[in-house]
């Protein structure tokens, strides 16, 4: 829950109009600024943006590329480039943690997994945290317990894992028009949840979703029970209301 929630209505000034999602990313970034240089630090404050939803740019800007995709995603990163050139650059803000992600892709191929390996990027405004690439697929979930680390706390309650530590078995999972897939490692895993709970496997080849399909062996068979009954205890607490209700922040035991 945040304090307070702002719509496509309430940015009154625009430079570039809107798109069928709403606001374009240049004027939403400003109206964002705007108000976190009137709010108490430190805040927590999440955009979503919608220039990438769409594939239209607004009247006035020349594609930079023959594909429409292409171009929009390159207006949306001249937003982001502006925003965050305008915020480390004013001495009103402290030291932040930004936090990039998406929450799915469009157009790569057809593979269901393809829609999920979103962008990831997380840095700090003072260099705090270290650069690190981490050659893994991650889930979302890892994202909050990774911001707590940083902050020198634990949650005990969080289904995700620090990506700052090591050690921590890593594990991502997706679900696409009746597909639940679940990752470990090399591993891939994919059940058809409208289909009898058919199973695919699959072994990665390489870099994000190059994959080869083999027959199931006894650790992918146990992957599929772990990701239905992962699924269906997270669901369960979700629609009964006992996620997160009382998060404990405590000291990092370690």
């Amino acid at each position: 829950g945040f304090k307070e929630s702002y719509g496509r209505a309430d940015i009154k000034t625009r430079q570039w109009g809107a798109n069928k999602w709403g606001t374009y990313d240049q004027d939403l970034y400003r109206f964002a600024l705007a108000h976190m240089k009137q709010m108490e630090q430190p805040f927590l404050v999440g955009v979503n943006t919608n220039t990438t939803h769409d594939t239209t740019l607004p009247d006035g800007v020349e594609p930079a590329f023959e594909n429409a995709r292409l171009s929009v995603l390159r207006f949306a990163d001249d937003a982001l480039e502006e925003f965050l050139g305008a915020y480390e650059s004013d001495p009103d803000f402290g030291p932040t943690l930004f936090v990039l992600l998406a929450d799915h892709t469009a157009g790569l191929n057809a593979s269901a997994m393809a829609h999920y390996l979103i962008p990831f990027v997380l840095f700090s405004t003072d260099d705090s945290v270290p650069q690190r690439h981490i050659p893994h697929l991650v889930s979302q979930r890892d994202i909050a317990p990774t911001i707590v680390d940083i902050l020198g706390g634990y949650v005990p309650e969080f289904t995700g894992s620090s990506l700052l530590d090591q050690e921590a078995p890593r594990f991502a999972d997706y679900y696409h028009q009746g597909l639940l897939g679940w990752i470990e490692n090399e591993r891939i895993v994919e059940v058809g949840a409208l289909t009898g709970g058919q199973i695919t496997a699959f072994v990665r080849d390489g870099p994000l979703d190059i994959r080869r399909e083999v027959p199931a062996d006894e650790h992918h068979l146990r992957m599929a029970r772990t990701a239905l009954a992962f699924t269906r205890r997270s669901q369960a607490c979700l629609f009964s209301g006992q996620t997160g209700s009382f998060f404990s922040f405590q000291e990092d035991p370690d």
